[in-house]
């Protein structure tokens, strides 16, 4: 029985070998005491021949010294781990765990065709491909493969499964096959081929860990600056303690660019995460970039380009690190095909020009984009460092992404909403030529921040449909005057719409009696519950408020509230900061110029009224927010509304007004929940920076616009989490099971 088998198998045993000890992996625990499993020691030095005979004594045969990460692969009786984790030179022991693949218009969505103006190739830089091995091939001659190793103990470098030579020839096919049509995205390099994955696209933490310290032995002799890793598996403890994170961390310690395949576990719900908090191993590492896996929707412009569904999502189990760094194209990927090998025995017909190519999907294929990327700038400038690589590729990533997007698996037809927050596409899509021309220079780390949830603040209501609408009524919907509704106007259940003309909808349409209209409702509904819910800290507010200033927070009375003048609302410098207003009875403003005044980043989106009956706004008011009332809203002359008014039961009464959707409205991901997010990274000397400016999850402002990281600037303050979904299981839970799926790998999606 194979080893990677075997482990898995022996997780079903019963019988309890050991108490839960900290320096074991909770992934050991429960074993039967007399069976064999295969471990990774990790030592606080380089293990000796005293070490080992600490181990053989107790029955453990060694299968690999893993010197260079002071640690050492062993077969032993789960029985004797307890005593082994005692000895005071035992730092962690973690299961030897099967690691796994990551399985044209590609190179053209990420602008690599732009670096043939900078005349740049990659060449001189050496790749190291951490893979199943590499089969020989046209478009890979001419000495590309400079050096060839098996870690599989068979000394065999070829391709059997076919999936390492498809990633070699996205990093650096010439494309000699296809007449220059499928050229890899730096043909220059030469390539280092270390084969840790055999026929079937399995291996163990210990061959992957001993390919990255000859990688790193290596380094000097063939110049090699970038390892590629389209390959892992399911996070089970903190990167600190892992032996697969600590491995591409040493690559790291020695200047070598390190890039992971995020894993495509994007649509595994069995968490309840709706696939976030799915990122496999070692791409939740904050040193590496991990890369998720985007569609090019069969044509080389970017600007229709979707995430794919299954590409994995962040923040990273345990250790809450925010992942993706980037998304590359990885769907349905054209490259080079290994003859007879195992996915072209299963699937034939995914060949291209008569057996020369092969089209595969998934975020392996993503991962060899921004690799042969590296490649390109090192070449340009050699001096870069790691950290400055990854911050030039994050800073000029194309960040112009919709809201959301809907994916429908070809072979099943499920479908699968994604949304394109920080935790999806990270800083956004590779762009090469961007990255070339880019100057700035790092000082400090570019380690990826880590997102901390903080359950006491408040998140925006979720509006979703209703969102959309400016107006929202129940009963009816009459105007008089020259009112202008900039978004939707809807109706449900009610039908008639008066005064329009002399109103007039722009940005929008009337939306009566209708299934959208009615959706939207529903989604009233559930934003007036949830902003109803919130827990009010009190005390209550008084009657009137006009006069007073308020900071964030959720307010209440039980009765009515009025605002005559003025009333400020304070974000304290926090454009995400977010008011909630509980008010038991009636909402009404004093005529004649009362306002609700923003201030210190205070955003008419995050304000929120839920009014127990009706609300009346007296003429020539300025109000900012959206009004959720459950019986009727009366806007009277001349007021101006920078928000919604949306009316669950009644009527919605207009007159000579303008309405306005306020911008960066929340809406659209699915679930209701308080919290917010921070994003905390490390500047110069160690210092706590804050990232991410005005961040919503499911909402299109990305991270990472305009300041390099290690700047002293920061990339913003709290990232307003919409949806806890995903955050309230992962902020308790351990990792998700990872794994490629054949489907993914070979169909992709549409």
């Amino acid at each position: 029985m194979p080893a990677a088998l075997a482990v898995t198998l022996f997780m079903l045993g019963t019988g309890i070998a050991f108490a839960r000890h900290p320096k074991v992996a909770a992934d050991l625990e429960g074993k039967p005491a007399g069976a064999i499993v295969d471990i990774i020691v990790q030592y606080n030095k380089v293990p000796d021949a005293a070490s080992r005979l600490m181990i053989s004594a107790r029955g453990g045969i060694l299968k690999r010294d893993l010197g260079g990460l002071k640690a050492s692969a062993y077969s032993i009786t789960a029985g004797v781990l307890e005593s082994l984790a005692n000895d005071p030179d035992v730092t962690y022991i973690s299961p030897d765990r099967p690691v796994r693949g990551m399985l044209n218009l590609s190179v053209a969505a990420i602008n690599a065709l732009a670096p043939a103006t900078f005349g740049m190739t990659g060449l001189g830089i050496g790749v190291a491909e951490i893979d199943s091995g590499i089969t020989q091939n046209a478009d890979l001659t001419g000495g590309r493969v400079v050096y060839e190793e098996s870690f599989l103990g068979d000394g065999i470098t070829q391709d059997a499964y076919g999936h390492g030579t498809h990633v070699a020839g996205i990093l650096g096919g010439t494309g000699k096959n296809s007449g220059g049509l499928y050229t890899g995205v730096a043909p220059g390099i030469t390539i280092v081929n270390l084969r840790v994955l055999d026929q079937n696209g399995s291996g163990q933490d210990s061959n992957v860990i001993a390919a990255i310290q000859r990688a790193i032995q290596l380094k000097s002799k063939y110049n090699i600056r970038v390892i590629n890793l389209s390959l892992g598996r399911a996070v089970f403890e903190s990167y600190t303690l892992d032996p697969l994170c600590q491995a591409v961390e040493a690559a790291w310690k020695v200047g070598i660019v390190v890039v992971v395949a995020a894993g495509n576990e994007g649509r595994n719900d069995t968490a309840n995460t709706h696939g976030y908090g799915t990122i496999a191993a070692p791409g939740n590492d904050p040193y590496v970039i991990t890369v998720g896996a985007m569609k090019t929707m069969g044509t080389p412009a970017r600007t229709d380009d979707f995430i794919a569904s299954y590409s994995a999502k962040g923040p990273t189990p345990i250790d809450h690190i925010v992942k993706p760094d980037l998304v590359a194209p990885g769907n349905r990927v054209v490259s080079i095909l290994s003859p007879n090998s195992t996915l072209y025995t299963m699937f034939p017909a995914s060949e291209v020009l008569n057996g020369a190519y092969f089209t595969l999907s998934g975020t392996s294929m993503a991962a060899p984009m921004v690799s042969g990327a590296a490649a390109l700038m090192l070449e340009m400038q050699p001096g870069l460092t790691p950290d400055q690589v990854k911050a030039r590729m994050m800073k000029t990533a194309y960040k112009q992404f919709p809201v959301s997007s809907v994916a429908v698996d070809p072979v099943t037809g499920a479908t699968y909403v994604d949304y394109y927050d920080v935790f999806t596409v990270g800083a956004g899509y590779l762009d090469v030529g961007a990255a070339l021309k880019n100057t700035d220079l790092v000082s400090g780390y570019a380690l990826s921040p880590t997102a901390t949830y903080n359950p006491n603040a408040q998140s925006p209501v979720l509006l979703g449909t209703a969102s959309r609408f400016a107006v929202l009524g129940g009963s009816t919907v009459t105007n008089t005057g020259a009112t202008v509704v900039n978004g939707n106007l809807g109706l449900s259940p009610g039908t008639a719409v008066t005064g329009f003309l002399p109103g007039i909808v722009i940005n929008g349409t009337i939306i009566a009696a209708n299934a959208v209209a009615l959706q939207a409702k529903t989604d009233l509904t559930a934003a007036y519950n949830d902003a109803a819910g919130r827990a009010c800290p009190g005390p209550m507010l008084p009657g009137d408020i006009g006069g007073t200033t308020l900071l964030p927070g959720v307010y209440c009375n039980a009765s009515s509230l009025g605002i005559t003048g003025t009333v400020t609302l304070n974000g304290n410098g926090d454009s995400n900061a977010v008011f909630i207003f509980q008010i038991g009875s009636t909402l009404i403003t004093a005529t004649n110029n009362s306002t609700v005044n923003l201030i210190g980043g205070a955003q008419a989106s995050n304000v929120f009224w839920q009014v127990g009956s009706s609300a009346t706004l007296g003429t020539y008011t300025t109000f900012n927010g959206t009004i959720m009332a459950q019986a009727s809203i009366t806007v009277t002359t001349g007021v101006v509304l920078n928000g919604r008014a949306l009316a669950r039961t009644a009527a919605v009464t207009l007159d000579s007004n303008a309405v306005t959707i306020p911008a960066a409205a929340p809406g659209g991901a699915p679930g209701l929940a308080d919290g917010t997010i921070q994003l905390i990274g490390t500047g110069p000397g160690g210092t706590q920076v804050l990232w991410g400016d005005q961040v919503l999850w499911g909402d299109q402002v990305l991270w990472g616009d305009q300041v390099l990281w290690g700047d002293q600037i920061l990339w913003g303050d709290t990232v307003a989490v919409n949806s806890l979904w995903a955050l309230q299981s992962i902020w308790s839970a351990g990792g998700v099971p990872t794994g490629e799926s054949f489907g993914i790998a070979l169909h992709g999606e549409k």
